[in-house]
């Protein structure tokens, strides 16, 4: 095995070549890993204590726009707790994509995948 990064973009698209999605790739990477970024922030403000959480109301306040609160707050103390937060929700996203589908797979499809799984999951970068 290589130790090649191969970024998520990439690995949704051979995911989806061997699932053959017919619509448009991109669009539907888009949309999942949006979904995994939001997953991924709904899962760390659950995470957080009562102060934490307080802490996290006053910012939006203060900023007034969510996108500006939330880009400083994953800029600050809790980056490190989002990007543990962002590997849990693709991971686990993606493991219930291959289950929402398995039933229309072919086994050499799903073979395909879980080779995929095995060589790219361990290398696999968000951008």
């Amino acid at each position: 095995m290589n130790n090649t990064t191969i970024t998520f973009h990439d690995f949704m698209l051979q995911l989806l070549s061997i699932v053959d999605y017919q619509d448009n790739k991109d669009t539907f990477i888009g949309e999942f890993v949006e979904l995994i970024y939001k997953q991924a922030l709904v899962d760390l403000l659950g995470s957080l204590t009562a102060n934490e959480q307080e802490t996290v109301r006053k910012l939006v306040n203060e900023q007034k726009e969510l996108d500006k609160a939330v880009t400083a707050l994953l800029a600050g103390e809790w980056a490190q707790k989002y990007t543990l937060a962002l590997a849990l929700a693709s991971k686990k996203m993606l493991e219930d994509y291959v289950i929402e589908i398995n039933d229309t797979l072919t086994d050499s499809q799903k073979e395909m995948i879980e080779l995929l799984f095995q060589t790219g999951r361990e290398y696999l970068v968000m951008q």
